[in-house]
């Protein structure tokens, strides 16, 4: 191939990539609550718990698993692993929960006031670590936790029972 074709065919690569980043955007409510309104949830709540969903839509380092811990990081309170494109589930009695995460620095958390019956969501997110990515937690509404959720797959289960 001759430089001038290769050089037009980077031009065209570059056009149709920044034509498809130009419909990349955020996201609407509406669109949100339209794309949502016929999504089944994977699991229910219980009448005497509230369920927890975490999920990590966002594929950076999705190669990298963070482990979700409930109350305490140790291997009886493990609710299980994230990849990227994955959430996972637990359910808690009513009171106040924290949800960490940790690989190499600084843990991640977020604390919920559960109440029994009621459905709370959790993104899980990944930021540069020195050697690995590091976990990000934060709570979503509704809306926004089940728009997440409708594009993920089961992660690695742990207990489910809290």
């Amino acid at each position: 191939m001759s430089i001038k074709k290769s050089s037009m065919a980077m031009r065209i690569l570059a056009l149709v990539l920044l034509a498809g980043l130009a419909s990349c955007g955020p996201v609407t409510r509406e669109k949100m609550i339209e794309s949502t309104s016929k999504f089944k949830l994977p699991y229910e709540p219980k009448k005497d718990k509230a369920l927890i969903y975490v999920v990590r839509d966002n594929p950076f380092a999705g190669l990298v698993k963070f482990n979700i811990f409930v109350d305490v990081i140790a291997d009886d309170y493990w609710a299980g692993g994230c990849m990227g494109g994955q959430f996972i589930h637990c359910y808690v009695k009513p009171g106040n929960h924290t949800l960490f995460s940790k690989t190499e620095g600084p843990v991640a958390s977020v604390s919920f006031n559960a109440e029994a019956g009621k459905i709370y969501y959790a993104q899980l997110n990944a930021t540069s670590g020195f050697w690995v990515a590091n976990p990000m937690l934060s709570a979503l509404d509704e809306v926004t936790g089940k728009y997440y959720l409708m594009d993920c797959r089961e992660g690695q289960k742990g207990k489910t029972e809290f």
